[in-house]
């Protein structure tokens, strides 16, 4: 348990840890957000033929939180494919989400 929690295989195909985030509150056109609908992080693995193994996730982040994240994965190597919102219309203004993957050589 590297991450700090087990994962599950979906698919057959790919590892992934979810990881909700509990601690943030977001209503959307009135209606309260839980975090299995927009409010959770993961991280999926997977392993490819060559011993290959692509991670790409989505971090749910406040901008508070959003540089440091940031400079974290930049210093693992990990690329940021997005920085972006997944709800149109929300009163937690801060919250966003980064998407970002990484090929490595890694052992899974």
């Amino acid at each position: 348990m590297v991450l700090g929690r087990a994962g599950e295989v979906n698919r057959g195909l790919m590892y992934h840890v979810e990881f909700p985030r509990r601690d943030l509150r977001m209503v959307s056109y009135g209606i309260t957000i839980t975090p299995p609908l927009a409010l959770s992080s993961n991280v999926p693995f997977v392993r490819y033929a060559d011993g290959s193994t692509m991670v790409m996730g989505g971090l749910a982040v406040t901008e508070r939180e959003s540089q440091r994240v940031a400079d974290a994965l930049y210093a693992h190597g990990i690329g940021q494919t997005a920085i972006h919102k997944h709800l149109l219309a929300h009163e937690a203004r801060d919250q966003l989400w980064r998407e970002s993957e990484d090929m490595a050589g890694i052992q899974v």
